[in-house]
């Protein structure tokens, strides 16, 4: 039995027209889904092809691997604590065997400090430039920037052998210091030690610096002449 349209079935209660224009219902709208977030988890910083966000793995060791790395350390343990007494017991000399047990100690402590993760002995004990140091250097090598490398090289020789370690602006600096040390000190060119006192004293209206030198001056002065008086010298 063919299916008819319903305007031709019997059971339809209302009268359409063939040519009648068919109302449609518009369609139903399902309610906005929401959108994932633009954070991404913590779990998923692990799954992405960043190799910045994943995680260091640690080597898988083999049992034999752990059991040799567990011997080196308490090798180096026992090497740390025994080579000293070995060096300090009698008798006590200086000789190959001391320098080699010297040598095994450093060498065992410094295989203890990696192993717990330091940089290692001679790093941890060697000196740190400060950085009032590193910026000078940066400024005294700032001149030698852009120069071929035989002109860098031969601007350094240069330097050293006229004693011009520093740049310009550290030894205007240092002669600009000088300067004025020697205004403060107020010594003049040539002038002796003594000149100076009676200088800066002579400023002063009741010296008794001046009163002594005075003195000092006069009984020399009598000295001389009776040393001439009597036909000597003193």
């Amino acid at each position: 039995m063919a299916i008819l349209p319903s305007w031709l079935s019997k059971d339809s209660n209302t009268d359409t027209p063939p040519n009648a224009a068919v109302k449609l219902s518009p369609p139903t709208q399902s309610p906005p889904t929401s959108l994932p977030s633009s954070t991404p988890s913590p779990a998923s910083n692990f799954t992405n092809n960043d190799p910045s966000t994943i995680p260091p793995t640690q080597p898988v060791l083999t049992e034999r691997q752990k059991y040799l790395r567990d011997m080196q350390y308490k090798t180096a343990v026992a090497g740390v604590i025994l080579c000293p007494i070995i060096i300090f017991m009698p008798p006590r000399k200086i000789d190959i065997y001391t320098f080699g047990l010297v040598c095994m100690t450093v060498f065992l402590t410094d295989h203890l400090v990696k192993e717990h993760g330091h940089p290692g002995l001679l790093y941890a004990i060697s000196p740190t430039p400060s950085a009032e140091y590193a910026e000078k250097m940066r400024r005294a090598h700032g001149k030698y920037d852009g120069m071929k490398p035989s002109e860098h090289i031969m601007a350094q020789i240069k330097d050293v052998w006229n004693q011009n370690y520093e740049d310009e602006a550290e030894f205007d600096k240092r002669k600009k210091e000088l300067e004025e040390e020697k205004e403060t000190e107020g010594r003049r060119e040539g002038e002796t030690m003594l000149e100076m006192i009676r200088r800066e004293e002579a400023q002063k209206a009741d010296s008794p610096v001046l009163r002594m030198l005075a003195e000092q001056e006069r009984k020399k002065k009598e000295t001389e002449d009776e040393g001439k008086k009597k036909g000597r010298w003193w």
